[in-house]
């Protein structure tokens, strides 16, 4: 394994998870109801990881995805103006975390690259 899952920023997702953590924890503090419990006694302290980075980057890109349409789905759901602000916030802060991730497969060759638009003004240019 060449470490290529540690090439997404992790100084990005320390930051980011703490802070989508908090945010949700004090939402629900508010109301007086109990936040679920983390997984942080859960790390184990080996250093060699079972699985190879492309499943890791794979699954990681896949959890990101899924909590960016979670998101998506919250702030469709929720009449609550200021919900709606902090998903939408943590929405973008995710969208540019789990590019990161899709960039890395793209550039491992692990992933095609999306089909994209024909760039209009350079064909027009004949170029």
């Amino acid at each position: 394994m060449n470490g290529v899952l540690f090439l997404i920023p992790r100084k990005k997702a320390a930051l980011i998870r703490p802070l989508n953590v908090q945010v949700n924890i004090s939402r629900l503090e508010v109301h007086i109801i109990t936040a679920p419990s983390s997984y942080d006694g859960e790390v184990m302290e080996s250093t060699k990881s079972p699985f190879s980075d492309r499943l890791m980057l794979i699954h990681v890109t896949l959890l990101v995805s899924s909590s960016l349409g979670n998101y998506g789905m919250g702030m469709a759901a929720s009449q609550r103006r200021d919900l709606a602000t902090v998903y939408a916030r943590l929405l973008v802060e995710g969208s540019a975390y789990g590019e990161d991730g899709t960039n890395l497969l793209i550039e491992n060759g692990w992933m095609e690259q999306p089909p994209i638009a024909p760039d209009r003004n350079t064909l027009a240019k004949g170029k």
